[in-house]
């Protein structure tokens, strides 16, 4: 079941990073609707480390609360992301993905500095998360 889980993940993820390459936007429907699909998921593996799921889960409302001060540097559904993988993955996991997340996104940095892109250009973050979470799942 954990497994068919983590396709099901998969697929959510590339129709975002679809969603975010497309409209630079996360449809807040679509959020919901996988929170509550991994609510259910949750409720029936409950007893599957709580404790590091809901570590998770604490570690992304502390990007949800980097989003909110820095007016969205890191976007909000960005965070809403990482606060969905947190509690689906635990913290050891969610915490590997940042850090791949993060190392992508710095060697994705340094290709737009060669190309001398705005210093404005954003960067969007579902689709590394997404490339560093097929990543983990492959290894």
């Amino acid at each position: 079941m954990l497994e068919l889980s983590y396709v099901c993940g998969a697929i959510a993820l590339i129709v975002l990073s679809i969603l975010d390459l497309k409209d630079r936007r996360l449809p807040v429907v679509l959020l919901i609707g996988i929170s509550i699909a991994l609510a259910g998921f949750r409720i029936f593996y409950f007893q599957y480390q709580p404790f590091l799921w809901m570590a998770g889960g604490v570690l992304g409302v502390g990007f949800l609360l980097i989003s909110k001060v820095t007016k969205e540097a890191i976007g909000y559904g960005d965070s809403w992301i990482i606060v969905l993988l947190g509690i689906f993955l635990g913290i050891w996991e969610v915490i590997l993905l940042l850090l791949i997340t993060f190392f992508i996104t710095g060697l994705v940095g340094m290709v737009l500095i060669l190309r001398k892109a705005d210093k404005g250009t954003g960067i969007p973050m579902v689709p590394i998360v997404t490339i560093a979470y097929l990543g983990m799942r492959l290894m």
